[in-house]
């Protein structure tokens, strides 16, 4: 973001854009349930794609509400992405007939997949961002290199999974505004008598919102530093 020339003012709207429509659209999708898991994954990716297609022409102030669309659409990929992957695998450990000691494992095995995969890409991403080289004051394509990369990888996982995973089971949209009021009913009155759960949905939230907020602001915070520093 801060190789866009982008104020703080600027990315905190990014920032707040694409909370609301990752909470906009969790609550639909809870509420409505449409397609297969699997359906919903390719969706994600492709979403995702999209978002970062939109970094390709929000480089400049005139073109600063393509970044904002991009945010709402990375938000809806994100809703589905937490949600149906999970959803996903769950479903096809039960239908494989694996133990479920099992899953416990796998999810651990996840966890620490995800840790490596996020270090990984923050070696290629800099690598793709310094294939090319640009003028100082204007966005190129050294600027853009990080989301082409994204935009094809996340293409290529929707292939895959469309090519490769097994269908589960689809049906109908249905409409699940009761199940919803109930889950969330359900929720509250666990989080007000059980004060472990109330301490835990806390600490969860805050972080994170601590690793997004992170993720937004810190190029722009290295910069104001690096300036700071050498004045």
């Amino acid at each position: 973001l801060i190789s866009l020339r982008l104020s703080v003012e600027q990315i905190t709207k990014l920032y707040l854009v694409t909370i609301c429509s990752t909470t906009i659209t969790a609550t639909i999708s809870d509420i409505v349930d449409f397609g297969s898991r699997k359906d919903k994954c390719i969706i994600s990716a492709v979403l995702y794609s999209i978002s970062m297609f939109s970094m390709l022409f929000g480089g400049t102030a005139q073109h600063y509400e393509m970044l904002l669309m991009g945010r709402i659409v990375y938000g809806c990929a994100s809703s589905l992405h937490h949600t149906s992957f999970e959803a996903y695998a769950v479903h096809q450990h039960a239908t494989l007939g694996f133990p479920d000691d099992w899953l416990q494992q796998t999810f651990s095995h996840l966890t620490h997949c995800m840790a490596l995969m996020a270090a990984l890409s923050g070696v290629v991403g800099q690598m793709a961002s310094n294939l090319y080289k640009g003028e100082e004051d204007s966005v190129t394509v050294k600027d853009v290199g990080c989301p082409i990369l994204c935009c094809v990888l996340f293409l290529c996982t929707a292939v895959f999974i469309g090519v490769m995973w097994e269908k589960d089971t689809t049906h109908a949209p249905r409409f699940m505004l009761s199940s919803f009021v109930s889950n969330i009913s359900t929720t509250l009155s666990a989080v007000r008598s059980n004060r472990q759960m109330l301490l835990l949905v806390l600490v969860s939230s805050l972080c994170e919102s601590s690793i997004t907020i992170f993720s937004y602001y810190w190029a722009p915070w290295m910069a104001t530093l690096v300036q700071v520093i050498n004045a």
